[in-house]
């Protein structure tokens, strides 16, 4: 497994024969105002343009409501990549924006898994939702919160698309930005 960190949420991952982004964010660094929360500042550009990525087969997005999750660069991405696989919610929004065709997107809920095709290579590659929260417990208000639908009488979380979220948080920790300059850095609110 290769993986090349593009800044923020974003990294390239290639993995038993194909090519993954996950969340993509393409905009150069400003301010994204939120409607019904804080402004997020983004801090630095991207170390590649979505041009740079080459042939992907799937973005993983693990949710669209937030700027530093998808940006305005990450939507028009989407339209040229051949799958999207986030939450069930997310694909609604997503299609009903004109973001991707409904072809052009898979959602899914908790727990629930998803396999892809690998061509010339033993198996698909699985990917699970896990359930998540978008920060710590009560944060609902200013992080965007969680789909409006419950589960055992709770909010139900966002789902993360853990398959690859844990290993690309550890990585990002130790990996530098896929341009030289430092560290990445995350969007921050303010």
């Amino acid at each position: 497994m290769r993986i090349w960190v593009i800044g923020g949420p974003t990294a390239v991952l290639d993995i038993g024969g194909l090519r993954l982004v996950t969340d993509p964010t393409f905009d150069p660094p400003g301010s994204h105002p939120r409607p019904d929360g804080p402004t997020l500042t983004k801090l630095t550009p991207p170390a590649a343009r979505p041009e740079d990525l080459g042939a992907v087969d799937a973005v993983l997005l693990s949710h669209d409501q937030h700027a530093d999750n998808l940006d305005g660069g990450g939507r028009a991405y989407l339209k040229g990549v051949p799958l999207t696989i986030t939450t069930r919610s997310g694909a609604d929004r997503l299609v009903a924006a004109g973001d991707v065709a409904p072809g052009q997107v898979r959602g899914l809920a908790a727990r629930e898994q998803t396999d892809l095709e690998r061509p010339g290579h033993r198996g698909p590659l699985r990917v699970t939702a896990v359930p998540a929260r978008h920060g710590p417990e009560g944060c609902e208000p200013v992080s965007g919160g969680a789909d409006a639908r419950r589960e055992h009488g709770r909010p139900r979380a966002l789902h993360r698309l853990a398959a690859f979220h844990r290993g690309r948080r550890r990585a990002h920790r130790r990996l530098r930005r896929g341009r030289p300059g430092g560290p990445a850095r995350h969007a921050r609110p303010r």
